[in-house]
């Protein structure tokens, strides 16, 4: 099966690059701009939403500018919120935040791991550039390739395992998946290794 991207899958693949790197302020403005052509308006709403909680006290000027593009496409209440968030710090708990906004109440979490990751796999920090110049050029079956022989030699790698697992749900490869899951799993569990969990959180996305 060749793995490509459908309309309908976009919006898994930026949640996806956003979960590796939530201050990529181009995928967020990419995932706006795609929701907005769509006329996806809810999920318009909620990714404005991530990025201003994103840009924390910052980026004045761009809050503007989104808020004047969409304030007459987004309902009243859903505009009014993004003025209102213009002169202050929008945080990840706000009770009016969508259901559909990323970062709602994970945001200090996912810096916490996107650091961790960093700083607790230099070494690994080439094979995923790779994996992620693949991913970058559409070339999907490249980069699961180019994964799997590598998390053969280092199967407790949490990042590209992750990595691997996020690619496979973006693009609903479940019969691959499943194939990955049988050669790196048991392994995983037999040998009580960290990406146990990853794996066993994966499965149960595609039952």
């Amino acid at each position: 099966m060749k793995a490509e991207f459908l309309p309908e899958s976009m919006a898994s693949f930026f949640e996806y690059r956003l979960k590796q790197q939530p201050s990529d302020l181009i995928c967020h403005l990419q995932r706006i701009e795609f929701f907005l052509y769509r006329k996806h308006l809810s999920r318009l709403f909620a990714a404005l939403c991530d990025l201003f909680i994103v840009l924390e006290d910052s980026g004045h000027a761009l809050r503007q500018r989104l808020y004047e593009h969409t304030k007459n496409i987004l309902n009243t209440s859903q505009s009014t919120f993004l003025e209102q968030a213009l002169s202050k710090k929008l945080g990840n708990t706000d009770t009016f935040l969508p259901q559909d906004c990323l970062f709602k109440n994970t945001y200090g979490d996912l810096l916490t791991d996107f650091v961790t990751n960093m700083d607790s796999n230099i070494d690994s920090e080439d094979i995923v550039a790779t994996a992620d110049s693949y991913i970058e050029n559409s070339q999907f079956d490249a980069a699961l390739e180019y994964m799997t022989e590598h998390l053969k030699q280092q199967p407790d790698n949490k990042v590209l395992t992750r990595k691997l697992i996020e690619l496979y749900q973006v693009l609903n490869m479940e019969h691959e998946f499943n194939q990955a899951y049988q050669q790196f799993a048991d392994q995983a569990f037999t040998a009580q290794l960290s990406t146990a969990e990853l794996w066993s959180k994966a499965k149960q996305t595609f039952n």
